[in-house]
């Protein structure tokens, strides 16, 4: 029984839950199969010992005479139990949700159904009036499209058997929510994809209806319906052409329109994209995006669209920083750290992220050895981890440190050594390009060999991305 399903849930279960679980499992209403009695009886047994995970006693040579006395051991038996019981703690933890709230639109869809078998059309129509009314205050999302026109293909059903012939119902205001849900669907979808394809650098491919969707949109059939425009230019921002910061204008504009008629979940993931467009397109080195991703990092904190539950994750923190310290916003930067050193999330060693910012807050005001102290010898994130192996080599490199060559050698294992854990081999490759790089730019022939710094600049600009390669064409301009 020790990793059984059963027993991961009602570990999770506060003692009032348990309670109430257990007024559920003596109630005939709920648990009256034949099994009733034993079910109960394998609730009550496991209740005291939920927190000794390892107890001896849920050994299920143990249970099992406990539950069955001395009948012979039947293979399943016991298990088939469990999941009875398992059955019945999800239909509890269903039944606890529905009394914190309204009716969903579900269970009003369901009660109208029973009002139109059983004829009660007042109810269904007061049912389904209430229903419109819901949805029509709703923000706008493509789960309330599809409840529209659950709604309104009830009321059509309802029609049918009452009038007899189906061709003098008037069908549209379903269709139109219909319409709706799929384009939004269809859409959401796909630009999370074209996204993903971007940040990996594939091909994008085109899904089966877009193009037929981007060209009904373009029509205007959708202009009242903001998240379908947002998406509409979402699609063109992420196209490789000319047109994208025209569409993101637009984009931006739309936004501020409508961010207080669509959801909060939405407006966080539209504030997503957006910073999304402007990594992307820093990624391909196009840093007239930078000052705009620093705008729009500094609006979405305050708006607080950043933030899980009032914290910042860790990679969250280290963006920041490094955009506001590219534009020379050093203070900002450290204000915006010590602001935050008690608000960071996802981590179980907050004091380790907050630390590394402050280095590279250091390291950009040139207090080098500031910088070294905040550094610690190993980090819980292996991400953080490796830039702060990279941070410690660029620092010995501005020193003339003799551990230079002896840092780049250890770093050069930890890439090797995390890379057949959990390093990807993007991140490998990065890595060892950043190393292999400094190589070549402290070899004795770079100093005032113009040819050969000439080649260098013209390699390392040849990868689309590596780490620190702003810092190495620096350090090469220096050479000259």
């Amino acid at each position: 029984m020790y990793n059984s399903s059963l027993l991961d849930i009602l570990r999770v279960l506060d003692s009032s839950e348990m309670r109430a679980l257990d007024k559920f499992l003596r109630s005939p209403y709920f648990n009256d199969g034949r099994n009733a009695e034993r079910l109960y009886g394998l609730f009550q047994y496991i209740y005291p010992l939920i927190s000794k995970p390892d107890s001896p006693k849920l050994a299920k040579a143990v249970v099992y005479p406990h539950l069955f006395g001395k009948e012979a051991v039947v293979k399943g038996k016991l298990e088939k139990l469990m999941s009875e019981l398992l059955r019945l703690v999800r239909q509890f933890l269903v039944q606890e949700e529905w009394p914190k709230k309204d009716l969903s639109v579900e269970q009003y869809l369901v009660l109208t159904k029973f009002f139109q078998e059983r004829r009660l059309d007042r109810f269904f129509h007061q049912t389904i009036e209430k229903l419109r009314r819901e949805l029509r205050k709703a923000a706008p999302d493509k789960d309330v499209y599809l409840q529209q026109f659950q709604t309104e293909r009830a009321f059509s059903d309802y029609n049918s058997l009452r009038i007899g012939r189906e061709y003098d119902l008037d069908i549209s205001p379903a269709a139109g929510h219909l319409n709706r849900f799929f384009v939004l669907t269809h859409l959401e979808y796909y630009v999370a994809q074209l996204t993903r394809q971007r940040f990996s650098k594939g091909k994008s491919s085109t899904a089966l209806f877009i193009p037929e969707i981007i060209q009904t949109i373009a029509q205007g059939h959708f202009d009242d319906c903001p998240l379908i425009m947002l998406h509409y230019h979402l699609y063109y921002m992420l196209q490789r052409d000319d047109e994208t910061r025209q569409h993101y204008q637009a984009f931006q504009l739309l936004l501020t329109e409508v961010k207080d008629q669509i959801s909060r979940e939405k407006l966080i993931q539209m504030h997503t994209h957006s910073r999304n467009y402007c990594i992307i397109l820093l990624s391909e080195g196009q840093q007239s995006y930078l000052e705009e991703l620093f705008r729009l990092y500094r609006e979405h904190l305050h708006e607080g669209t950043l933030y899980y539950d009032g914290k910042l994750r860790p990679g969250t923190i280290k963006n920041i920083v490094q955009t506001g310290l590219q534009l020379g916003a050093h203070e900002w930067a450290i204000d915006f750290l010590r602001q935050h050193r008690n608000r960071i999330a996802a981590t179980m060693a907050p004091e380790e992220v907050y630390q590394f910012n402050l280095a590279v807050c250091y390291f950009y005001q040139k207090a080098l050895d500031k910088a070294l102290d905040c550094l610690a010898p190993a980090y819980e994130d292996i991400y953080y981890g490796m830039a702060a192996r990279r941070l410690e080599i660029k620092i010995f490199y501005e020193q003339q440190s003799v551990l230079l060559d002896a840092k780049m050698d250890a770093f050069k294992a930890l890439i090797y050594r995390q890379s057949q854990k959990r390093l990807s081999n993007k991140q490998k490759a990065w890595n060892n390009h950043f190393i292999d790089l400094l190589r070549q730019i402290i070899h004795p022939k770079t100093l005032h060999n113009p040819k050969r710094i000439l080649k260098l600049k013209d390699k390392i600009n040849s990868f689309t991305y590596i780490f620190e390669k702003k810092w190495l064409l620096e350090k090469l301009a220096e050479l000259e």
